[in-house]
């Protein structure tokens, strides 16, 4: 979030260099059940599986977060449920343990810190819209989080979410990495996985994907 609000600040004031005149680009297209994916001149082949559609959407959406549970209700109503049969998280499958573990509540907590940050820039720049939309989140992971603290118990339909996106994302990578290494360490820093999800490319090597 700091360098994001320095980049910003530079941008404003024009003290950030044009970004390369030529925006690469790239491809990453359902043929059948194989995903067609392109990059650097080079393509690779990958069989229809959810990580590879979860990677899809990143790519389709760069700089945008996705919830796990977001992306996965996406994926889900996307495709035609072949390659995400088993899948689907619901909620209510009764008591899974506390609501959140402390893994999660020390991601949303770092994401509460983040929010927080966010919204007093879009405070500054009088941005009414972005700053309500920012307050909501933040009350809805600040409820979740004083809901663990009581005690709390679900079915943690956030978790069950965070696990098969991960899972998912991780597999997804670990082939494209051996079989198009250029592409498998690009994505190894763009792709954030996790509760929130995103794919954060390079901005002074900008990429645009196609489907």
């Amino acid at each position: 979030a700091g360098l994001e609000r320095r980049i910003r600040m530079l941008s404003d004031s024009g003290g950030v260099a044009s970004v390369a005149n030529h925006t690469a680009e790239g491809q990453c297209r359902l043929e059948g059940d194989t995903w067609a994916i392109t990059y650097d001149g080079a393509t690779i082949r990958l069989r229809d599986a959810r990580g590879v559609r979860y990677l899809a959407q990143l790519l389709r959406h760069p700089n945008h977060e996705f919830h796990a549970t977001e992306l996965v209700a996406v994926v889900d109503g996307d495709g035609d449920g072949a390659a995400t049969e088993g899948l689907r998280v619901a909620a209510g499958l009764g008591d899974a343990g506390p609501k959140l573990d402390r893994q999660a509540q020390g991601a949303y907590r770092e994401r509460v810190v983040d929010l927080r940050e966010m919204l007093a820039d879009a405070e500054r720049g009088h941005d009414l819209g972005t700053a309500a939309r920012i307050r909501a989140e933040i009350d809805a992971l600040e409820s979740e989080l004083v809901g663990a603290a009581r005690g709390k118990r679900s079915a943690s339909h956030g978790e069950r979410a965070r696990v098969a996106v991960t899972k998912g994302l991780k597999i997804a990578l670990e082939k494209i990495a051996t079989a198009h290494p250029g592409l498998g360490a690009h994505l190894r820093v763009a792709i954030r996985r996790g509760y929130f999800c995103s794919y954060a490319p390079d901005p002074g090597r900008p990429i645009t994907w196609h489907a």
